[in-house]
């Protein structure tokens, strides 16, 4: 398998847009089809054949040809082939930031993506082709998935048009429900900001005061509104997208376990030993052993 498959680059993009469409032909008789990782972007889903068990978090959906999952950003995510040794087991993935969907409309169109943000493992969405909505948004998935053997010029816009389209078939069957008023909510875009700050900057001592003062609000009014729009509390939200930094460095550099954990903002080894194997289930050395490419 092309090492482009496996690996996750911490950006996705195409020619510097945002977004990128991956194929993957899993190599037969390897069980592993998808390393345990997670990334900013948000990730559509979609096994073109053979069959696999995609694990989101907690969360475990059984798939086979022609399924697909929204998958929502920062999700720990992996899979697992059940087909048999001998069959093919090929899926694409395409992976998209907010920019994607809201660069080109006006700003009361945040409604639309907030729920994703304020509820994501809520906004985790099997495809299953079960309801016409489902139907409908597969064979636009599949639509843009053929674009990938365009050049990018020739299809940007068309690839655009459709994600739109899909994310109201979305938005209308399932989103909604979790959206709550918050299109009055002037709270979304302090928390975006400080969540933003994080992903650039989590190799520095962050501190509560210091997240919940650039807000505005008191440490426990931000602690509130910062859980229930990340799942997460901010200490481990932090620590999250340190590990994940961490990951690209394990596959993608030769650097020593102990440099690359105070690259990543830990000072001692121990502890992000700890760290790591309690999110991503084992250790270091284990994930850099199982996930390079040889």
């Amino acid at each position: 398998m092309p090492a482009t498959t496996f690996i996750e680059p911490i950006s996705h993009n195409t020619q510097s847009r945002p977004f990128s469409i991956h194929y993957t032909k899993t190599q037969p008789g390897l069980n592993n089809a998808l390393y345990v990782h997670y990334h900013s972007e948000m990730e559509f889903f979609y096994l073109e054949k053979g069959a696999l068990d995609l694990y989101i978090e907690d969360h475990t959906f059984h798939l086979t040809a022609g399924n697909a999952v929204f998958i929502p950003h920062n999700l720990i995510h992996s899979a697992e082939r059940i087909s048999p040794p001998d069959e093919d087991c090929c899926f694409y993935a395409l992976v998209f930031s907010d920019k994607m969907l809201m660069d080109t409309l006006p700003k009361y169109c945040n409604i639309y993506i907030q729920p994703v943000y304020r509820s994501p493992l809520d906004c985790i969405i099997p495809l299953y082709g079960t309801e016409k909505w489902q139907k409908d948004v597969i064979n636009l998935l599949k639509d843009i998935f053929e674009s990938k053997k365009s050049d990018i010029n020739e299809c940007e816009l068309t690839i655009r048009g459709r994600l739109l389209i899909i994310w109201q078939l979305l938005y209308n069957n399932h989103m909604k429900f979790y959206n709550n008023n918050l299109s009055d909510d002037n709270s979304f875009p302090q928390i975006q900001k400080c969540i933003n700050y994080i992903q650039e900057n989590y190799a520095e001592n962050i501190s509560l005061d210091e997240l919940a003062g650039n807000a505005g609000f008191s440490t426990g009014h931000f602690c509130r509104l910062f859980k229930s729009m990340t799942g997460l509390t901010p200490f481990n939200y932090i620590n999250r997208i340190k590990i994940a930094a961490s990951c690209e460095l394990l596959l993608n550099t030769d650097k020593k376990i102990s440099e690359i954990s105070s690259l990543c903002g830990y000072n001692n080894i121990s502890y992000y030993n700890r760290t790591f194997t309690n999110i991503m289930k084992e250790t270091p050395s284990e994930y850099r052993k199982n996930y390079t490419l040889k």
